[in-house]
């Protein structure tokens, strides 16, 4: 029952345990790595096996319960058919091994449910939430993975052909998309109880050595603002000066390098957004959170990824032109990958809808140059993003870790005529200083760009824009230091912020010291 190894030599008698956990039914050992070998830690996870039979056990019942077929559902999908064999290995085990406890069937069930798969060394990857991304360069080469907490590691585990071929068979039946020859990739997510994953699939003849696979796992429990704050990927003056913004619809764009935590925080951000908005989010694979169970108008399309051949319908590019007959107050496009992606959302803001975006690149300066140049979007256009953000990986103190490194927004032009690259420029609000390791703010909030805006649209003086400013400042900063970072509780706090503002609003000025206290003690009251 043990996984199996890859013929490296791995003298664990001699490593240093540097890390020891469980992800039931396994457990994880992590080991520092050698000087004179690769730099990445060794990750390595076994099942929990207490007795030799017990191994012999899993394998009867996993035979069974796969042959067995699975009955109701004719066309499960993974999650589904994970609870129908779970629930026939759970009867089995209990009908043939009486003298077992209810601890060991539960773990013997798992076990023989993920065996019957044949994703049995696949499967403790998903299931371990420190692990952020799984990579399989091809066949033939060992699993390794990105780390939450020690970033590269590399494993000794390398699936079978079996689990390989089943692995494949299992995303395109959740996918409906075709894998083969002439569509040699295939990007889907899997779903389970216990796990979210988005998987890359590229076979032959595109993967020259039979196969790729990248896995992204996405965290089963959401990060909310206070606990970014608390680990520090954002302030908590940067995110005070968002909220404001967000509150006036403006739009949000992050950018940042793959796995730079881009996704993370426009849901975080998201999560922030009242519940009078009527939200619509379109995407081709679902990293978005599910808000309607919570008391937010929410609804969410899933187009077609690019991978597919089936791309004269359900397209990014004709859903989100479709969005201004559909009455959003915000928008939430995932990411925007092509020219055609980011031609549409132009055509977006210059409708005026708003909301939140992702895009691939190594600084705004860059986007900037790739939607301009690249995607052929006119430099005109650029003038209708409101706010960028820029997050970044970075290497701390010898570990990897996702950091906000800059907030900025567009100085607008003194003429826009015959604009180009070179017109555009950028105004940055807050810089990431390297000597702190910490966001700084650069420049006077009520003199940027958007501020300006604002006070052509609302009567706002300096006074007020940093007394409401504050007040957000002061809330984060309680649920960050009070530990709050439940979902629910945080969509319940700016849920009640936001109405007991516009409650004030409505009765002419705002006194915040007073909302300020009525808001932190509606937390108090939450939280007890």
């Amino acid at each position: 029952m043990q996984l199996r190894f890859t013929p490296m030599e791995i003298d664990l008698d001699s490593s240093t345990l540097i890390d020891a956990y469980e992800v039931w039914p396994y457990e994880v050992k992590i080991f520092e790595p050698k000087l004179n070998q690769s730099p990445e830690p060794l990750y390595i996870i076994r099942a929990k096996i207490d007795f030799p039979q017990q191994k012999m056990i899993v394998k009867k019942i996993a035979c069974i319960i796969e042959n067995h077929g699975d009955t109701g559902n004719l066309f499960p999908n993974f999650q589904e058919l994970m609870k129908i064999r779970f629930d026939e290995a759970t009867k089995l085990l209990k009908l043939r091994y009486s003298s077992l406890s209810e601890t060991e069937i539960h773990k013997l069930a798992q076990l023989a449910t993920y065996k019957s798969l044949r994703l049995i060394r696949i499967m403790p990857f998903l299931l371990d939430e420190n692990v952020e991304e799984i990579f399989l360069d091809n066949p033939d080469a060992s699993i390794y993975i990105d780390h939450r907490k020690w970033g590269r590691c590399r494993t000794s585990t390398r699936p079978s052909k079996n689990e390989i071929s089943a692995l494949k068979t299992r995303l395109r039946a959740e996918s409906g998309l075709r894998l083969d020859n002439a569509n040699p990739s295939l990007k889907t997510e899997l779903l389970a109880e216990k796990f979210q994953a988005r998987f890359s699939l590229d076979i032959s003849p595109l993967a020259l050595d039979g196969l790729h696979l990248d896995a992204r796992k996405l965290r089963r429990k959401h990060f909310t603002i206070p606990e970014l704050i608390s680990n520090g990927t954002i302030t908590s003056e940067a995110v005070a000066y968002l909220y404001f913004y967000m509150l006036r619809k403006r739009n949000i764009t992050v950018i940042g390098e793959p796995g730079s935590g881009k996704t993370t925080l426009i849901n975080a951000l998201d999560l922030l957004t009242p519940s009078d908005w009527r939200k619509i989010t379109i995407e081709d694979v679902i990293e978005s959170i599910s808000q309607t169970e919570f008391g937010n108008h929410q609804t969410r399309f899933k187009v077609e990824p690019l991978e597919s051949l089936n791309q004269e319908s359900r397209t990014k590019t004709i859903e989100i032109i479709k969005l201004l007959h559909r009455a959003p107050d915000w928008i939430y496009l995932g990411e925007i990958q092509t020219a055609e992606h980011s031609q549409a959302m132009f055509h977006a803001l210059t409708a005026g809808l708003k909301g939140l975006q992702t895009c691939h690149g190594a600084s705004p300066e860059q986007a900037i140059i790739r939607w301009i140049i690249h995607h052929k979007v006119p430099a005109v256009c650029m003038f209708d993003l409101d706010m960028l953000i820029h997050v970044r990986k970075l290497h701390l103190l010898g570990k990897d870790a996702r950091r906000v490194a800059g907030i900025c927004e567009i100085i607008p032009p003194t003429e826009t005529l015959h604009l180009g690259v070179s017109d555009i420029n950028l105004q940055y609000i807050f810089t990431w200083d390297p000597q702190s390791y910490s966001l700084k703010l650069t420049c006077n909030l009520n003199e940027t760009p958007l501020f300006q805006k604002i006070k052509k649209l609302e009567p706002v003086n300096s006074v007020q824009f940093y007394e409401e400013i504050n007040s957000y400042k002061k809330i984060f900063e309680y649920l960050a230091s009070e530990q709050i970072f439940d979902v629910e509780k945080n969509i319940e706090t700016f849920h009640y912020l936001y109405a007991t503002k516009t409650k004030l609003e409505c009765r002419g000025s705002i006194n915040w010291p007073i909302f300020l206290d009525s808001v932190q003690r509606y937390i108090i009251g939450l939280n007890s």
